[in-house]
C-alpha cells in the first residue's frame, strides 16, 4: 500500500535538538590523488602520500558537501561520503554552503576513508571530522543535506538515514513546511507507472510519475523540484496545472506538453525503483511540499 504525506501545517518550525553528531576517532589509512600547490614540494607518490589518518587545514568551502583542503602544501578536493546537499544555485543550496562554511572554515580537520579513495572527478571521498564532530551527519542533522547511500562506501549509512528521519520529523533546514498553504497537489497512484514494460532502462519513457491537482485553484509547478531517494533531480520548467488537471513526469527523453513533461535521464538504469521508491516535491524556495512512498 502506498503512503502518502502532503504537508499543510503552517508557522514557524521547531530546531533540531542541540546534540551534535560525534562518533570514536576511526583508524582508516587514507588513499589520495593529489594536484601540487605552487611553490610546494610534491610528495613521492600521488597514489598514497601519507600511511593512516590524516590531518587537513580546510582552505575553501565549495559547497554544502565540498570542501578544499591544504595537506602538506598539496590541494585536494574533498567529497563528504554518505550526503547529497542542493547545488549552489539550487533552493536551500546557499544555506547548505553557509552551514558547511561553520562547521569546517579554516578549521583543522580529520579525513577518514571508507571503502574508495577518489570519486570520478578525482576528489577525495572521505568522512569528515571536526574533533569528534562527523560533519558528514552533522550536516544531515542541521537539515541541509539528504542521506544518500553510494555503495561501497555505507560504513554509516544507518546512522546517517536515522539523523534523515529525526530532520524531517523536527522540520528541519530543507524539510521546513511552508509558511502558508500552497495548494494541493498530490501523486496520482492509478496514473503512475513506475516499472515500465521490458526493460526499464531501454523504456523509459514509458517510466513516469503523475501529479494531480486536487486543489481549490491551478497549482503553479513551477521552478519545483522532484526527487526520488537516491537523489535524481528534477527541476518543473513553467507550468500551472489546472484544478483537476494531471501532468505526467516521464523519465525518458520527448517534447513537453501541457500534459507530459519529461526527465530525459541519461543514467545508465531507470529512475524509480521496481521494489519501492519515494518522490519527494520541493517548491522553488526548497520547502518540502508532499512526499510519496510505494
Amino acid at each position: 500500500m502506498a503512503l502518502m504525506t502532503t504537508i499543510v501545517s503552517c508557522g514557524v518550525t521547531e530546531s533540531p535538538p542541540s546534540t551534535s553528531t560525534s562518533l570514536p576517532r576511526p583508524t582508516d589509512a587514507p588513499q589520495a590523488t593529489a594536484v601540487q600547490k605552487p611553490g610546494a614540494e610534491a610528495p613521492q607518490s600521488t597514489s598514497r602520500p601519507w600511511e593512516g589518518e590524516r590531518e587537513a587545514s580546510v582552505t575553501r568551502i565549495i559547497d554544502g558537501d565540498t570542501i578544499e583542503v591544504d595537506i602538506r602544501g598539496i590541494v585536494f578536493q574533498v567529497r563528504y561520503i554518505g550526503i547529497d546537499c542542493p547545488e549552489s544555485d539550487h533552493p536551500f543550496g546557499p544555506g547548505a554552503t553557509e552551514a558547511n562554511r561553520r562547521l569546517v572554515e579554516n578549521k583543522m580537520v580529520r579525513l577518514v576513508e571508507d571503502m574508495s579513495d577518489v570519486d570520478e572527478f578525482d576528489r577525495l571521498l572521505r568522512y569528515v571530522y571536526v574533533g569528534d564532530l562527523l560533519v558528514n551527519a552533522e550536516m544531515i542533522r542541521l537539515g541541509y543535506a539528504w542521506a544518500v547511500s553510494y555503495p561501497p562506501n555505507v560504513l554509516h549509512d544507518d546512522l546517517f538515514a536515522s539523523l534523515e528521519i529525526q530532520a524531517k520529523e523536527a522540520g528541519a533546514g530543507l524539510w521546513a513546511a511552508p509558511s502558508q498553504l500552497v495548494g494541493y497537489i498530490a501523486v496520482d497512484p492509478n496514473c503512475c507507472q513506475f516499472d515500465s514494460p521490458g526493460d526499464d532502462s531501454e523504456n523509459k519513457e514509458e517510466e513516469y510519475v503523475c501529479f494531480r491537482n486536487g486543489g481549490p485553484e491551478a497549482f503553479d509547478l513551477s521552478g519545483c523540484t522532484l526527487r526520488d531517494e537516491y537523489g535524481w533531480t528534477y527541476h518543473f520548467p513553467a507550468l500551472s496545472l489546472d484544478l483537476g488537471a494531471i501532468v505526467r513526469v516521464r523519465s525518458g527523453c520527448g517534447e513537453d506538453t501541457a500534459a507530459d513533461l519529461h526527465w530525459c535521464h541519461e543514467g545508465a538504469t531507470a529512475i524509480w525503483n521496481n521494489d519501492g521508491d519515494t518522490a519527494y516535491l520541493f517548491s522553488p524556495e526548497g520547502y518540502l511540499l508532499l512526499e510519496y512512498s510505494y
